[in-house]
């Protein structure tokens, strides 16, 4: 009855348990590619766009509002150093551009407003990974800290058609592009779920929280030819829910 007992227990074990295979273990490297959306959080920017278009339309310019700055793309490559089953280390680096233009064209006047807001992160998180589930699939949190470096640019052009007989010109009113950056430490939080694909491939679900309030930033401003030191007038804050879908390949 006791041997019994134990083959029973020993066979739900091997029923139920993940197969070790599957399961990363302590000792590994993994590479992680991934690619997805950030939701954003640049409000003060969207006001500051809505008091520029305010103060164009006064001058008597019938040009529209900037679309408002929602989400973004973003890239990210990490690498991850498994040194105990439940806990790891995993440097990474992320691209993320957000984008808002908006421009009136008709037989007198051109005018575009073009405005980007990119930022580039490295940094490091530490991961901690709970017991397996069904099938070998991991869930794991972590937090880390990083570099934000932020740059933040608006290109503005205008020009006019002008009429002289039978001649057309074409005087250029604003030829202006300004640029400002920073770089700042910031602190994100991760929640991470690795579904095996095969023994040393799995699929990646990843939501970040980037903790990232840059505030002012400084730069340069040129209006035609000349160029000055400009600093702006509103605060821009990095801050965003990332979510992403990615590939896990365990290297050795």
């Amino acid at each position: 009855m006791r041997v019994r007992a134990a083959l029973s227990v020993g066979l739900v074990i091997g029923l139920l348990g993940p197969s070790s295979s599957i399961i990363a273990q302590e000792g590994t490297w993994t590479l992680t590619a991934s690619a997805g959306i950030a939701l954003l959080q640049f409000d003060a920017v969207d006001e500051d766009g809505r008091r520029d278009i305010a103060a164009i339309n006064a001058l008597g310019i019938p040009i529209g509002d900037f679309p408002a700055l929602r989400c973004a793309p973003l890239v990210e490559i990490s690498g991850k150093y498994r040194y105990e089953r439940d806990m790891a280390v995993a440097p990474f680096a992320s691209y993320q551009q957000a984008r808002t233009n908006v421009a009136l064209h008709d037989s007198a006047r051109f005018l575009s407003l073009d405005r980007r807001l990119t930022s580039v992160v490295g940094g490091v998180d530490v991961l901690y990974y709970f017991p397996p589930i069904t099938g070998g699939s991991e869930i794991s949190v972590s937090v880390g800290v990083a570099n934000l470096w932020a740059t933040a640019d608006q290109i503005t052009t205008e020009t006019e058609t002008v009429k002289a007989g039978p001649l057309t010109e074409e005087r250029v009113l604003q030829d202006a592009y300004a640029i400002y950056r920073k770089s700042k430490l910031i602190v994100r939080a991760s929640f991470r779920a690795d579904v095996p694909f095969s023994e040393r491939v799995s699929l990646t679900a990843i939501a970040h929280y980037q903790h990232a309030p840059m505030g002012t930033m400084s730069g340069t401003l040129r209006e035609f030819s000349l160029e000055r030191a400009h600093d702006t007038t509103i605060e821009f804050n990095y801050s965003a829910v990332q979510l992403m879908l990615g590939c896990q390949i365990i290297i050795f």
